[in-house]
């Protein structure tokens, strides 16, 4: 009964996306990259070396895709006879990664039915099956384990207070049994899959592969000229994927600023609505990176970030940043300005998150529960050397200490593998 109601709302759910693509562009992507999946997919595998076994990963956006970035790469070096089938969910890892270098086909995953995961394997035939963090779809889940395909979860978290285990989830939290590797990021979340009946066997806490994932951008550390010319010597504050819920508690704050404080804002949504309302709530020249040069930015009070991919590299040039979503659904990534050994500032939920709880308490880190606190901590940072100094040696600590879950994990999936 509890799976008919699933498999309702499913179809439900893409019910509802085919509506809203009449109106909404994103939807409309979402839609029209499934259509015709099983004959492209099959056009794909068919272009593709017969000769080599296929690797399947799947993520369910851009973020995740970052998170998996460490593994897929360690992977393609220690396994050169292997091919990489990769998968989105949403269009927003699939439009900016669909021509991505080391993965020979890149698509979206059907959605969740039992005929769409039976069509999907039969096509794909892997050999053995990533998925990210906690993207747990029941079909294709349970279709891989039904073959006996090796499958591996990794950087993944589960909290006591998830839906997976209360009363509306433990009738899926089973296929949390079909995983042959569940590789978490710290021990509460062991304790939780414990406790839902998961053999110990097959957990291992090997971190989240987001430190090194940061850790190789910083690296690389690829410049920027515009951003180089528009911060010219000055302190510069970086609010990165920011929600008009960030905007609302930052801009007003930075009036004060406006003469020695650079900002470069990049919106999490890329919408021209969005790159509107942050263009309006700025002060003094506001100029968007697509259409400056490095004479125009130097000019300039306020930069506009109107693409997708620079944000992480261009944590390098701040002294402070202020990252988006802790006022909605999620805090996103806040271990890219990390690694750059700054200080980072949040909205007031963030509890969620392992890595901003630590850095918190670490004192590199600090939630604004409403302007009155991001003012307070601005300033404080802002006038303060010597504390940003303190918090700088701290961070780079902080990420020596969780580098190294990518080759755990490639480590003992190999083995997994030889014993399949």
């Amino acid at each position: 009964m509890i799976l008919f109601l699933y498999n309702c709302l499913i179809r439900l759910y893409r019910l509802a996306i085919s509506l809203v693509a009449v109106v909404n562009p994103k939807a409309k992507r979402w839609i029209d990259g499934r259509k015709d999946w099983a004959t492209r997919l099959e056009l794909a595998i068919a272009a593709a070396d017969p000769h080599k076994p296929w690797v399947w990963l799947h993520a369910a956006s851009l973020g995740e895709f970052e998170q998996a970035r460490p593994v897929i790469e360690a992977w393609r070096a220690t396994h050169p006879n292997h091919q990489l089938l990769l998968t989105f969910f949403s269009p927003s890892g699939y439009e900016v990664q669909k021509n991505y270098a080391l993965a020979e086909v890149v698509c979206y995953m059907p959605i969740d039915t039992a005929s769409n995961a039976r069509r999907f394997l039969d096509i794909a035939k892997p050999i053995a099956v990533f998925f990210v963090k906690y993207e747990l779809w029941y079909h294709h889940l349970a279709a891989v384990q039904k073959r006996q395909i090796p499958l591996i979860l990794f950087s993944a978290t589960f909290r006591p207070d998830q839906w997976l285990f209360d009363w509306r989830g433990r009738w899926f939290a089973h296929i949390l049994h079909n995983f042959d590797y569940l590789f978490v990021q710290d021990d509460a979340s062991r304790q939780c899959l414990l406790r839902a009946g998961v053999a110990p066997e097959r957990i291992r806490i090997t971190g989240d592969t987001r430190y090194d994932r940061v850790l190789s951008i910083a690296q690389q550390r690829p410049t920027d000229p515009i951003v180089e010319a528009f911060k010219a010597g000055k302190p510069l504050l970086m609010i990165g994927s920011s929600w008009a819920e960030d905007l609302k508690v930052t801009l007003p704050v930075l009036a004060r600023f406006q003469a020695t404080l650079k900002v470069v804002i990049a919106p999490h949504e890329m919408s021209e609505q969005a790159l509107q309302q942050a263009a309006q709530g700025c002060k003094g020249v506001v100029l968007r990176y697509s259409q400056a040069t490095p004479e125009t930015a130097a000019a300039a009070d306020c930069l506009l970030i109107d693409n997708v991919g620079k944000l992480a590299a261009l944590y390098q040039y701040a002294d402070i940043a202020y990252v988006g979503g802790a006022f909605r659904t999620g805090l996103h990534n806040i271990l890219e300005p990390a690694v750059f050994a700054i200080p980072v500032l949040f909205g007031k939920k963030y509890r969620r998150y392992s890595e901003a709880v630590a850095l918190v308490g670490l004192g590199c880190a600090f939630a604004c529960a409403d302007e009155v606190q991001f003012a307070q901590h601005l300033e404080r940072l802002y006038h303060n050397q010597a504390e940003r100094e303190l918090i700088a040696e701290r961070l780079k600590q902080f990420m020596r200490e969780h580098r190294g879950g990518t080759q755990k994990i490639v480590n003992q999936v190999v083995i997994a593998e030889k014993s399949n």
